[in-house]
């Protein structure tokens, strides 16, 4: 799919910026991280996944994942009843 077709490139050798367009349809926010790759001959920049890990909390294991919100009792009850269907 071709989001955004513009081969424009600046002179020093960078490109002219993101186009609003990709990185609302990509989810990039400001000051997200990336990961950039070249494979197969093309450039593929993806955001950086925040490295989850097992905490034990209460007695119980949590997953933690920095800069990601905890889920309310609702949210997980939603999650769950929409998997099961």
């Amino acid at each position: 799919m071709v989001i955004y077709d513009h081969d424009h490139y600046h002179r020093c050798g960078r490109s002219c910026g993101n186009p609003k367009q990709i990185r609302e349809t990509a989810g990039l926010k400001a000051g997200c991280k990336l990961n950039v790759s070249y494979r197969d001959g093309k450039v593929e920049i993806e955001p950086k996944q925040p490295k989850a890990r097992l905490i034990r909390e209460r007695g119980r294991l949590v997953i933690a994942a920095p800069g990601i919100r905890k889920m309310t009792v609702r949210e997980v009850d939603d999650w769950i009843e929409r998997a099961r269907n």
